[in-house]
């Protein structure tokens, strides 16, 4: 048979020759079924870009002892026979990217080489029982992971290149985070994670001649206690630490900003500092600054006395240099006894409590406090407010973290992210927001022209009432699926899961949707002359949305034209204020929900209908999704990007009001007095809870995306 074209059991065209299997842009092939090449072998197996899901152990089997390579790009494979792993005697290189798994067991391979699981949809890989000893290569970019695997990457003893680029593995990477045991290690990439902070011994096991990739994270300081074991290291050879964020064709920053100043002069022991690959938050490279320059004060040890005392100075403790804290006219030196020091000294050192003081005031703008201690999630995400885990005797502790964005119109000057060190100094320059330019015309967002008042809940809204109300229809379905926001005049703001395939995390073609504005009856032959509609052209999916419990479901869809505004059509302001963002989401306080989803009878509403719900706090909800029946984890699943809303146990029947299926992508929306605005708080994303809307009862909450944590996104988005 070698050479023909080999029969299939199913309708696929196949080019076959006892080296070669390939399969390209087939869309009809769903398995390989069993016996599928019959008693063919192969040595190289590529499929590409197919419908292929399921593989049965047999169509791989018969080419056991001559299989070198195995490919199966971007198709919808969701469990792959890793079982006949150990069968596969000569396999060398397994390409598994753009699938559909969601974890992997553990594999057992005498022969694998090199592993390639790029952007799938993995939360983690079973570590227990892994045993790939000739592994050289692990590529695991863009996978969400929940759980980093660490036994599995420390245990590689012969890893050359480990790559885990997009992975969401920030804000802290802890210490043992890789533990490398391979002497042959080249590459290690945790580029585009987020990353904020390493602790010490979070990297060890790198090799003199390896290349630590870091670009593109949050990175704005690099601790001496945690960078310098690595750059000793690398020191000693060509390796390279790669903290660059600096976008070549903009020339600024898109990512790390770590100044080159006084945090860092310890880079120039032993110049360290060449061994740093990148830029400082000026633009200035590392190899290239002159550190020799820097004019660094170090804190005096004892005490800072005038020069006339300096006979009554220990002398093994005389420091003559200039020193921190301490005046032209005075030195720094231990007094012979406690009642000299306290009659010859100005300046004492400070004893108070470690830690920084109060930021400074930042006016035009906003900004988030947080700590390494607040952890409120397994993927290690940092919950956004001020905590007072973070404040000791008065003063943050360090590694204290604060970020700076300025709103609207402004552009921030200084350091976007400011972190307290050991010293009791915040790092970076103070920052402040510089008027950029007057608001563009007609973007005034959050005003409702035609309505004064609120109707009542659980009932079908006034005409106009809810003006950035966007209606997501389905082409194919012929039906509104979803709702959306309108936030400018040609992008509308909805879920991830309302644009994606099936139970996937990718989204479909922008053809597949239109969006209608200014909607009011679901009937289009009731839509009068103020209804637009519009065809989509780009669809923007966050990146880290996760199909499996929904976090980061939040998606941008570009419309093909910009609409106009009206009394009708109006934008809805998205929040960027955290102090007004952090009173919205109190606890109790009520939120309104529009949509064209499922009534209490288990039918579409025919007319824009709208609910007031009271936000539920986090805590409190997982507590009472513990009890819901049947489904004992849910409450897991709940992430510091959503929030909770809905009522409690104690609400009667009658009262009851949630979000139903069909209520998805549509805003949460609050109004602020102070400011006489409306502001998107929430999206729909889903409910925990039963199924068919007329059977919830109160205590089953509905579950939003917390879009205050996408704005930065948001922004990056639509420019």
């Amino acid at each position: 048979m070698r050479g023909s074209c080999m029969e299939p059991k199913e309708a696929f065209c196949m080019q076959q020759a006892k080296e070669k299997f390939k399969m390209d842009q087939n869309t009809n092939l769903e398995e390989l079924p069993e016996g599928a090449f019959e008693s063919v072998s192969f040595e190289r197996i590529n499929i590409r870009n197919s419908a292929l899901k399921t593989i049965h152990p047999s169509a791989l089997l018969s080419s056991a002892e001559t299989l070198s390579m195995l490919e199966i790009f971007s198709s919808h494979i969701e469990s792959f026979p890793f079982d006949v792993l150990p069968r596969l005697t000569s396999l060398k290189v397994l390409i598994l990217p753009l699938n559909r798994f969601a974890s992997v067991p553990p594999l057992q391979s005498g022969s694998l080489e090199e592993l390639f699981l790029m952007r799938n949809t993995i939360l983690r890989l079973e570590e227990d029982g892994w045993a790939t000893p000739k592994l050289r290569k692990l590529i695991l970019d863009g996978n969400p992971f929940s759980e980093f695997p660490s036994d599995v990457v420390n245990g590689l003893e012969r890893l050359e290149e480990f790559s885990c680029a997009e992975c969401n593995l920030g804000p802290n990477l802890p210490s043992g985070f890789i533990k490398s045991r391979s002497e042959s290690l080249k590459v290690v990439n945790l580029a585009w994670n987020k990353i904020v902070k390493l602790e010490p011994g979070a990297i060890t096991g790198v090799g003199p001649n390896t290349n630590v990739d870091l670009r593109h994270n949050n990175i704005a300081v690099l601790p001496k206690e945690s960078f310098q074991s690595i750059l000793q290291v690398l020191s000693r050879g060509n390796g390279i630490l790669n903290v660059n964020s600096f976008s070549s064709e903009e020339g600024k920053s898109a990512g790390n900003a770590i100044p080159c100043d006084c945090e860092a002069e310890w880079l120039a022991n032993n110049r360290l500092f060449k061994s740093i690959g990148g830029k400082c938050q000026n633009g200035s490279e590392f190899q290239k600054f002159r550190w020799d320059e820097l004019e660094c004060l170090q804190p005096c040890p004892y005490s800072c006395v005038h020069v006339s005392f300096y006979p009554l100075c220990k002398p093994e403790t005389v420091i003559l240099s200039k020193r921190e804290g301490c005046r032209t006219e005075e030195l720094c030196c231990q007094p012979n006894s406690p009642s000299v020091s306290a009659s010859t000294t100005t300046t004492p050192r400070p004893t108070g409590p470690r830690g920084c003081e109060e930021p400074h005031e930042f006016l035009n703008g906003f900004v988030r406090k947080s700590c390494s201690g607040v952890v409120t999630s397994a993927r290690g995400e940092v919950d956004s407010g001020i905590s007072t885990d973070c404040i000791r005797d008065g003063k943050y502790v360090p590694g204290s973290t604060v970020e700076y964005k300025c709103d609207d119109h402004y552009v921030i000057r200084g350091s976007r992210v400011r972190i307290c060190t050991e010293s009791g100094k915040w790092t970076g320059h103070v920052p402040f927001c510089d008027p950029a330019c007057s608001p563009p015309p007609n973007l005034e967002c959050g005003k409702r022209r035609l309505v004064t008042g609120l109707s009542a809940g659980g009932k079908p809204s006034s005409l106009g009432e809810w003006p950035w109300q966007a209606a997501i229809y389905d082409v194919d379905k012929k039906l509104i699926v979803c709702g959306g926001a309108l936030i400018r005049k040609q992008w509308v703001l909805t879920a991830a899961h309302c644009i994606a395939y099936g139970s996937s995390s990718r989204p479909r073609p922008q053809n597949d949707f239109r969006v209608y504005l200014g909607k009011h009856y679901r009937n289009d032959s009731l839509d009068d002359d103020f209804v637009q509609h519009t065809q989509v052209s780009t669809i923007v999916s966050s990146k880290d949305f996760n199909i499996h419990n929904f976090d980061s479901d939040i998606a941008l869809l570009k419309l093909a034209e910009p609409v106009r505004l009206t009394d009708r059509v109006q934008l809805i302001c998205i929040p960027k204020n955290l102090q007004i963002t952090e009173n919205n989401l109190k606890d109790g306080n009520i939120g309104t929900v529009a949509a064209w989803g499922l009534s209490s009878l288990d039918v579409l509403s025919e007319e824009l209908t709208q609910i007031q719900i009271p936000v539920v706090a986090n805590n409190i909800c997982r507590r009472d999704l513990i009890y819901l029946p049947d489904k004992p984890d849910t409450f897991r699943t709940l992430t510091v990007n959503q929030f909770c809303a809905g009522q409690n146990t104690n609400i009667s029947e009658t009262e009851f009001q949630t979000v139903c299926p069909g209520d998805s992508g549509s805003p949460m929306v609050f109004y602020s007095k102070t400011l006489d605005l409306w502001h998107i708080e929430g999206i729909v994303s889903h409910h925990l809870g039963k199924k068919e809307c007329s059977k919830r009862a109160g205590g089953e909450y509905g579950i939003f995306t917390r879009v205050y944590r996408y704005v930065e996104w948001i922004e990056t988005v639509i420019g």
